[in-house]
């Protein structure tokens, strides 16, 4: 694998989108999930009912062909009766897929996220963090739930959810090790916020930043996400990339990271019993 080392603007864009794509094909490695890895689109389904875990990516449609694609792909989910995402990106085809996408009954979602990188030869000192957390590099195995735990305080979503996709993403790590480090931090003995590294496609990609509300406001969003962030530069990467929430946009902008393009989001939740 080539370590991505463009930092232009250009390049900060493709190592987001790689990076994001990327994170969806790593799944591939768990039985749980249905991987479409084509040169039309990149489908993937982890079979939970919650839209964010099912969908679509890296779009490359023929505008004659697109219609019929989206109506394809919804019969798809909805055969499964599953809800979906897709994500419209800088390079998405054809221009017009997020009013396409709409005219179908798609939902765009208020925030799509922004794509921020940071050149990790940029990177600077560590942040202070509060007073009492401890940050924990967590091993393959036996971490799971807490983990799952912490991200369904910090994101509002089921935990059981959260569990079963905690869990695609650990069978990952055991098939591919060394490219996926899960950190869990603790404020006073008492797990508060995770966050994990995935170095794939050539970045270090920064994904599942969660903090719960009370330990909020105090400087461990930053200090989790500083940590992998340290782990990748160590192991030679050059570009960090995420996908950041309007919540976490600030954090992430005081530790160097820039936005470099922003990505459309829409939601398909009919097919929901």
């Amino acid at each position: 694998m080539t370590i991505r080392t463009d930092t232009s603007p250009a390049g900060m864009i493709a190592a987001i989108e790689a990076g994001l794509w990327e994170s969806r094909l790593a799944t591939a490695a768990s039985a749980a999930t249905e991987i479409h890895n084509g040169s039309d689109m990149l489908r993937f389904t982890t079979g939970i009912p919650f839209a964010p875990f099912n969908g679509v990516l890296r779009t490359r449609l023929k505008a004659s062909e697109a219609d019929g694609a989206i109506d394809s792909t919804l019969s798809y989910f909805q055969s499964r009766n599953l809800p979906m995402s897709w994500m419209v990106e800088p390079s998405a085809q054809p221009d017009d897929l997020g009013d396409r996408l709409t005219a179908k009954g798609f939902v765009p979602e208020k925030d799509g996220g922004s794509g921020m990188a940071l050149d990790l030869e940029s990177l600077g000192e560590e942040p202070r963090r509060p007073l009492g957390l401890k940050i924990e590099d967590l091993p393959s195995k036996g971490w799971r739930d807490e983990f799952a735990a912490v991200m369904a305080a910090g994101f509002g979503i089921p935990g059981p959810f959260l569990q079963d996709f905690i869990g695609i993403f650990a069978d990952a790590s055991n098939k591919h090790p060394g490219s996926l480090a899960a950190y869990l931090g603790r404020l006073d003995g008492e797990a508060v916020a995770t966050s994990m590294l995935l170095l794939s496609g050539g970045v270090a990609g920064i994904f599942n930043v969660a903090t719960v509300e009370q330990a909020r406001g105090r400087g461990a969003g930053a200090a989790m996400t500083y940590a992998p962030l340290l782990e990748a530069r160590r192991r030679g990467y050059r570009i960090a990339i995420l996908q950041s929430s309007e919540m976490g946009f600030r954090v992430y902008e005081r530790l160097g990271f820039r936005e470099y393009c922003r990505f459309s989001e829409f939601v398909w939740e009919a097919a929901v019993a």
